[in-house]
């Protein structure tokens, strides 16, 4: 889940990716790294003998809404130097920081990554992935975290545990002062873009039937990364997010099932329609 799941979507859409992690030295580890090297993902995950693969069981709830039990296992152990040796090897454009592990000892990890991926020009993107996680960590996500990040993808939860409003233009406000870009996830609202000066530009999903939301995020994050990458416009950028999360949710798969003649397709369609302000 998470970083893996971005990590295999984004491929998916023809970006070039990689995944810095750690795992058991055990069957599932093995499974994980064989998964990512099929979706042709260059795995830099370490194994560690000491401990074992980290592992989610996902609830899927009737109305297609679902909850985690987590067991984070090797997760843990992500040092510093672990981190340093996966630059040593690729020189990202992107750097994709996973909220889950801020409130764990890969924290050290975590900050040592945004900070080297600055010294390299790249682009940090964060996702807070748990507004409880954000409640228990916001002094340290705030005062430290956000110093190193360009780009924000919280939730309509997590923004508001960032920022402690409930509405999203005193929301925007207080994000606009924190990093460059925030894009709020509204589920089956839509998103919403922070503009340069604290206004909130809102972007409505399409309405289709939800069979499972597990990795809609995720499928989002995907979309955000490629139009980052590919130059595309904000608003196609979270138009496109918008569909290709609206699509995943539409089969039980925690991944986008998409072909690139879909996305060059829906890409065209949108900027047929693209407003130029």
């Amino acid at each position: 889940g998470g970083a893996g799941n971005i990590a295999v979507n984004a491929s998916i859409l023809g970006l070039k990716t990689s995944m810095v992690g750690k795992v058991g030295k055990d069957p599932l580890g093995t499974l994980y790294v064989d998964d990512l090297r099929r979706h042709n993902v260059l795995s830099q995950l370490v194994a560690d003998d000491s401990s074992y693969t980290g592992f989610a069981i996902s609830l899927i709830h009737p109305d297609g809404e679902r909850s985690f039990l987590v067991c984070r296992g090797a997760n843990d152990k992500l040092s510093r130097i672990d981190v340093r040796k996966a630059f040593d090897q690729v020189i990202p454009k992107i750097v994709f920081i996973h909220g889950y592990g801020i409130a764990s000892p890969q924290k050290d990890a975590l900050i040592y990554a945004a900070k080297k991926a600055k010294n390299l020009c790249a682009t940090v993107i964060y996702d807070p992935a748990s507004y409880n996680i954000v409640q228990d960590c916001r002094e340290f996500i705030i005062g430290t975290l956000m110093r190193y990040v360009d780009v924000c993808l919280p939730n309509f939860e997590e923004a508001k545990a960032l920022t402690g409003h409930n509405d999203l233009d005193r929301m925007g406000k207080v994000l606009n002062k924190l990093v460059p870009l925030t894009i709020i996830k509204l589920g089956a609202e839509g998103a919403a873009i922070v503009s340069k000066k604290g206004k909130i530009i809102r972007y409505k999903a399409e309405r289709v039937k939800a069979i499972n939301t597990l990795g809609a995020g995720d499928a989002f994050a995907s979309a955000i990364l490629y139009g980052l990458l590919n130059d595309l416009s904000l608003e196609l950028m979270v138009k496109l997010a918008n569909w290709i999360a609206a699509k995943k949710i539409q089969s039980l798969n925690s991944r986008v099932s998409l072909q690139k003649k879909e996305l060059k397709k829906i890409i065209r369609e949108y900027r047929r329609y693209e407003h130029y302000p």
